[in-house]
């Protein structure tokens, strides 16, 4: 399998409606800016047939840093006869790798089930829990760009999943 970085906005957009279609009803919040070239989407081919995406979205903004130096994984999409396959895995190294990815924005339930996985790639610290989505980042970063100590930063994860998981189970 190959990882290639795709800058057609038509094909960015058409990726996007699949991940949104994938999910009940967020087809029709696609925006323009979601397939910009503020974003960065890597695919993955396999004879010579993309099979799924990884969207990389600029953060540096809000870090007073310059533009595209920071970035946040955000959406993905791995056509259904390639999940569980280990597609998502090398997207998201080769984004580690080649686009600063320092955060993930991840569904709550998905980060519970999957957290050793996400810690292993480096991703320990959490924050800004938002409705049912979460924040996840790679510890070097979190620590400089947050003036939150260790033992907070750490709190909030050791003391938040354990009551989302008891939460997700009640459903």
């Amino acid at each position: 399998m190959d990882i290639v970085e795709v800058f057609d906005k038509r094909e960015r957009r058409t990726w996007l409606i699949k991940f949104a279609k994938s999910y009940d009803g967020l087809a029709n919040q696609i925006n323009r800016a979601m397939y910009s070239d503020a974003a960065r989407f890597f695919f993955a081919v396999e004879n010579r047939q993309k099979i799924g995406f990884l969207r990389c979205v600029d953060k540096s903004m809000y870090f007073d840093l310059p533009p595209k130096t920071v970035f946040s994984a955000s959406d993905a999409y791995v056509t259904p006869e390639y999940r569980n396959r280990g597609v998502l895995r090398q997207l998201l190294e080769h984004a580690l790798r080649f686009s600063n990815v320092q955060m993930l924005h991840i569904e709550i339930s998905k980060y519970v089930m999957l957290r050793e996985y996400y810690r292993r790639l480096g991703f320990t610290k959490t924050n800004s829990v938002e409705s049912s989505l979460i924040w996840v980042f790679q510890e070097p970063f979190f620590n400089t760009h947050f003036a939150v100590n260790d033992n907070e930063a750490n709190a909030l994860d050791d003391e938040m999943i354990p009551d989302i998981t008891r939460l997700l189970k009640s459903f």
